[in-house]
């Protein structure tokens, strides 16, 4: 997408974020600044959508025989700070996430998440839900990264005890 385009984008979910901020805000001590974080998260997951999308649907037909229900959703949760100091073990920020989903059976399922904190650093990784393994991929990713996680996560889920 030119940049262009991506200003478009980010002036048509203003209205969403501002709502999407206002309710985390019943949850989270967030900042309005952080809208334009939030902006360019949803910019990026549309980009990304072009790669992870396929790469699940191809998972979904070739590993678990179209069994599997792909969905993406958005949300917001508070995580330790990345950059924290031994003596800020305790401090926690506000991270902002967009999720693919692929669950299978009642309880597996792997996900790839990108992430942006508050202060613009966005990271990408690939976790798994009865595992609980999890797979930095890095930002941006390649789709040989995203594959290789989707890989070690699906091994995980079906060998997790």
């Amino acid at each position: 997408m030119d940049w262009i385009e991506r200003a478009r984008r980010m002036v048509a979910y203003h209205p969403e974020a501002v709502d999407f901020i206002r309710r985390a805000s019943d949850y989270f001590p967030v900042d309005m600044a952080h809208i334009h974080l939030l902006l360019r998260l949803w910019v990026e997951a549309d980009n990304m959508d072009a790669v992870i999308l396929p790469l699940l649907h191809e998972f979904n037909a070739g590993l678990l025989d179209e069994e599997g229900i792909i969905d993406t959703n958005r949300g917001a949760s508070r995580q330790p700070t990345a950059f924290a100091s031994l003596s800020d073990a305790n401090t926690e920020e506000i991270v902002y996430e967009c999720f693919w989903h692929l669950n299978w059976r009642d309880s597996q399922a792997l996900s790839v998440v990108l992430s942006v904190n508050g202060d613009g650093v966005f990271q990408v990784w690939a976790r798994g839900e009865a595992s609980a393994s999890e797979h930095r991929i890095g930002y941006p990713p390649s789709e040989n990264a995203l594959k290789d996680a989707l890989v070690a996560v699906y091994v995980a889920e079906q060998t997790a005890d």
